[in-house]
């Protein structure tokens, strides 16, 4: 009997440290786990700020389409009188409403200029990962990525603005167009400077390129305007969020 002693010593000894160990184990386990759960719900919270500040921004873009669709609608209406008068035959007797539309067409533009900072701020730190949901990500992508064009349509435009005014200066006269800015009214009693047809249908070529990049900001804001809605919409419907 003497001689099983050491056995059973060395058996519940063998047990006491198995024991410990295991509950060693477990310990880490769940303080694993723990971390792993506070990671998650962090990450859940950063997600959902992330969401409502884009919905923020796309609410911004939705404004900002629907005052730039007015004012370029303006710009070509003006474009399409400006041009039919100084193509007629008559100019002479319109040179007020002329002088008026040129001047006015270079006030009222405005660049599609969208808010960006939510996406590059969640591109720049990797948490575009953070998107749960695969159909958000791929609009959300789709839409920031669509800029690049209209980016490069805003360059094209500044320049035939550019070649615009430079052009229009050999037409209209500067004190005239000075009073249309500070008035904002139809002159009277105004006259081209020059009456060159050649001059004239440069300056009428130059207006037309700018008319048409005018065209295709209105056009590409149109769609991506619709872009922002169905995302806005999306964003709601995943994340039940509301919109401000």
């Amino acid at each position: 009997m003497k001689e099983n002693r050491p056995i059973r010593t060395k058996k519940k000894m063998f047990i006491k440290y198995l024991l410990q160990g295991l509950m060693i184990f477990v310990a880490v386990s769940m303080g694993f786990i723990a971390e792993n759960i506070r990671e998650y719900l962090s990450e859940k919270e950063r997600e959902h700020v992330y969401m409502q500040n884009m919905m923020s921004d796309l609410q911004f873009d939705t404004l900002m389409y629907a005052n730039s669709r007015k004012k370029l609608a303006q710009d070509l209406l003006m474009f399409d009188s400006l041009i039919d008068i100084l193509s007629s035959d008559k100019k002479e007797k319109n040179t007020n409403k002329a002088s008026y539309y040129a001047r006015l067409i270079t006030v009222k533009f405005d660049r599609l200029i969208f808010r960006e900072g939510t996406y590059d701020q969640m591109k720049s730190s990797g948490d575009l990962r953070l998107i749960q949901h695969r159909n958000v990500a791929d609009s959300i992508s789709d839409y920031y990525n669509s800029f690049k064009i209209v980016s490069s349509q805003n360059d094209i435009t500044d320049h035939r603005a550019n070649l615009y005014i430079s052009l229009a200066n050999k037409i209209f006269d500067a004190k005239t167009m000075l009073q249309i800015f500070k008035d904002r009214k139809e002159p009277i009693n105004t006259k081209l400077i020059i009456d060159d047809h050649q001059v004239i249908n440069e300056f009428l070529m130059a207006a037309q390129y700018y008319y048409g990049s005018l065209h295709l900001l209105a056009k590409w804001g149109s769609e991506r305007n619709e872009k922002a809605k169905r995302l806005l919409t999306l964003i709601n419907k995943e994340y039940h969020l509301k919109k401000e």
